[in-house]
């Protein structure tokens, strides 16, 4: 039978094990879904080949690591567009935990955040107030103040897609969606949550008929 001093030591010992154990790395999975529309052609004013973009993402990254064209952490659930390469995405940290956050997605043969006409690819821009805010993602479009639509071949900072039978790019002007979905992990917390919720509600309950 251990003693109360023993059982203190094997408690001290198990939690000192836990602070020598490495720090886990902060990996997050967020899957997004959504739709772009109203395409513009800021330069040749041609119509969109495809007047409305529709896919959902999930990535699994570190917020606190920038990447580059990653394709191993992103898995493409829907696009309805064919693209010249695979799809990555790119992250943009800010300097401190609570600065702006940005997430590229795109094809990567011209980088994940950047689009050239001619050619098939794709990019989506997601800006969120900050690392800890990574279910709550909007989407800059041309008409944003601060973003644009550069003349192709140009860099892009706003959502939109090439075709190769177009020389200029197509960028979503007014109308956007996207939203966070959440991981199963998630819902079943959620569940959880939930559950308990009711549990105490009818203890509470149960609690007021006695004492009536």
């Amino acid at each position: 039978m251990k003693t109360r001093d023993g059982l203190i030591a094997i408690v001290a010992a198990s939690a000192a094990l836990v602070a020598m154990a490495p720090a886990q790395a902060a990996t997050v999975t967020e899957t997004y879904d959504f739709t772009l529309g109203n395409f513009v052609d800021p330069f040749a004013g041609a119509t969109a080949p495809v007047s409305t973009v529709t896919a959902s993402f999930t990535l699994t990254f570190d917020p606190t690591v920038s990447y580059s064209n990653e394709t191993s952490g992103i898995t493409v659930n829907a696009l309805n567009l064919t693209l010249d390469s695979a799809v990555g995405f790119s992250t943009y940290p800010g300097a401190t935990p609570t600065d702006p956050y940005f997430i590229s997605i795109g094809g990567i043969e011209n980088g994940a955040g950047d689009v050239f006409g001619g050619t098939n690819d794709f990019v989506l821009q997601l800006e969120f107030a900050n690392e800890a805010s990574l279910g709550s993602p909007t989407l800059p479009l041309c008409s944003d103040p601060g973003y644009f639509c550069g003349p192709a071949p140009a860099d892009s900072y706003a959502s939109g897609y090439t075709s190769s039978g177009y020389p200029n790019s197509f960028f979503a002007a007014t109308s956007a969606s996207v939203a966070a979905v959440p991981e199963p992990a998630t819902w079943a917390m959620m569940l959880v949550g939930f559950g308990g919720l009711g549990a105490a509600m009818r203890s509470r309950r149960k609690q007021s008929a006695a004492a009536a």
